[in-house]
């Protein structure tokens, strides 16, 4: 189910020759989850679990030999630093993390046991296993975390703006989604991309990743409106990591702008001008003022 190195054996510390025990832990995931928890060909688990480890162990030990050696003033003879290794030879270090095979694993269960070594020829480096427990947990709880849909895409968008009130937001998308699929072809013509990805969700809703350039363009709306809404647009845009900020917002914030103008009620007053009753009428005649004599007054 690993792909983790195994050894007949646990190592040995390399100064005293006892045998070195493993750390036991259990990582908080399913057994139906440990596909995502190793990617492919183990790719995942090397790059977040045994390789970063690795390479935060060395970095630790490094730091804590020149701790010890700053204490005793650069006295390599003295007792707590005369068996230390300098950092420079060190060699390579292994995470060794082992897991129980697949079959003995319940289908149902919430956690699953490991046990882990770091592995050295030169320096027994078990003091530092705290490090390979953090990288493991936080590996374990990313693979449980559902990714936002619109973290998949190259560019994420996000414009401000206040409506009238929160149910504008099913009206934005439309019935049977026609609103938003609309909007969304006319942003994927626009951009010349093959996909894209808006929503509009009320702007106290958690974003993991920011928008592009950390930027939230703010779009103008009626004063009386008090809602603020993030409208999101998620997309491959054309030029990758080289692609010009102005220009795509100069072709999308007209259409995201008009999207968003159109939930806007149109608010008609109770008054009317009465100009608009006079216009027709002539001004040598106004009934009632001038059919009866003024004499007397």
């Amino acid at each position: 189910m690993s792909a983790i190195e195994k050894t007949a054996s646990n190592p040995r510390s390399p100064r005293s020759g006892t045998e070195l025990q493993p750390f036991e832990g259990v990582i908080n995931l399913s057994p139906k989850s440990m596909g995502k928890f190793f990617g492919h060909k183990g790719e995942a688990f090397r790059k977040y679990v045994t390789g970063k480890s690795a390479f935060a162990v060395k970095r630790a030990y490094k730091e804590y030999y020149e701790n010890a050696l700053k204490e005793v003033n650069g006295n390599f003879d003295d007792k707590s630093v005369r068996y230390l290794m300098p950092p420079e030879d060190l060699g390579s270090i292994l995470i060794s993390i082992k897991f129980p095979p697949a079959e003995d694993l319940d289908e149902h269960a919430s956690q699953i046991p490991y046990t882990a070594l770091i592995i050295n020829d030169k320096q027994n480096l078990s003091k530092f296993m705290n490090i390979v427990k953090t990288n493991i947990d936080k590996h374990a709880a990313n693979c449980m975390v559902k990714k936002d849909p619109h973290d998949r895409f190259t560019h994420k968008i996000v414009f401000v703006a206040e409506i009238d009130h929160e149910g504008q937001i099913g009206k934005f998308i439309g019935q049977g989604g026609k609103n938003i699929k609309h909007l969304t072809n006319q942003v994927i013509d626009s951009l010349g991309t093959s996909k894209v990805r808006i929503s509009m969700v009320p702007s106290n809703t958690e974003m993991k990743r920011p928008p592009w350039k950390n930027k939230f363009i703010r779009l103008k709306t009626d004063p009386d409106n008090h809602f603020e809404v993030h409208i999101i647009v998620s997309a491959n845009i054309l030029g990758g990591h080289n692609a010009d900020y102005k220009n795509t917002m100069c072709v999308l914030t007209p259409i995201i702008s008009n999207a968003v103008i159109n939930l806007q009620k149109v608010r008609e007053s109770s008054e009317v001008m009465a100009s608009e009753f006079l216009d027709n009428i002539s001004p040598q005649y106004l009934p009632g003022c001038t059919d009866y004599s003024n004499e007397g007054w």
